[in-house]
C-alpha cells in the first residue's frame, strides 16, 4: 500500500491503462470520467473513504474510464498483487 497526494485535475488513471492498482480515497474527491463524455461534468463522483479503480482488478481488464481529482486528494493506493494475496 502506498498513500499518493494528487492536485485538483490531476489524473489518477486513464481510460485504458492497465488495472494495476486499485484506490481509497482518503480525502478529496475524483470524478470519473467515461470516455463518451465531452464534458467537463464526471459521470461519478468518488466521496472520501470510497473504493475506485477495484473493477479493473477484479476482472483484469484496461481501465474503462478516466478517474480525475476534482479537488486536492489523497488516496491509498494498492497494487492487484496486494489484492490478491
Amino acid at each position: 500500500m502506498e498513500k499518493q497526494s494528487f492536485n485538483a485535475n490531476q489524473k489518477v488513471f486513464n481510460v485504458g491503462d492497465a488495472p494495476d492498482k486499485m484506490y481509497l480515497l482518503v480525502s478529496g474527491k475524483v470524478g470519473i470520467f467515461l470516455p463518451t463524455n465531452e464534458t467537463k461534468e464526471p459521470n461519478f463522483i468518488i466521496d472520501e473513504m470510497e473504493l475506485f479503480g477495484e473493477m479493473g482488478c477484479i476482472e483484469n481488464e484496461l481501465r474503462m474510464a478516466t478517474a480525475r481529482c476534482l479537488e486536492e486528494s489523497e488516496v491509498i493506493s494498492i497494487t492487484k498483487k496486494e489484492f490478491d494475496e
